[in-house]
């Protein structure tokens, strides 16, 4: 199994909202049917917040009304982010608020 690491503004919710992205609740959903981890990386801080509505509780409160099941949430990051791994690791550039259709990734740890 895959462990996916997702930021959260402008791929799975629409950039600085909480409008999830098109596609983003079933890509999400697939995600965990496979039996893969979740792991969600953010800008958005428990605290302090530049837009108080996008507050970590309150994004967290919004996945799990949404029957977003996920593993870790790790948040205040800046960006650019840059992922080292000794060994099978790689990176997809989603573009900024587009739908998630094609699962990018998930049809590469499947099951079947």
């Amino acid at each position: 199994m895959a462990t996916f690491l997702l930021d959260l503004d402008g791929v799975i919710f629409k950039h600085s909202t909480m409008e999830f992205n098109e596609g983003a609740l079933n890509y999400l959903k697939k995600i965990k049917a496979e039996g893969h981890s979740i792991v969600f990386t953010t800008a958005r801080k428990s605290s302090n917040n530049n837009i108080p509505s996008l507050q970590l509780d309150l994004t967290i409160q919004k996945l799990h009304d949404a029957g977003i099941e996920f593993d870790s949430i790790v948040g205040n990051l800046s960006s650019p982010r840059v992922v080292v791994n000794d060994d099978g690791a790689f990176a997809i550039d989603h573009d900024r608020n587009s739908p998630l259709h094609h699962h990018p990734g998930v049809e590469l740890f499947t099951s079947n």
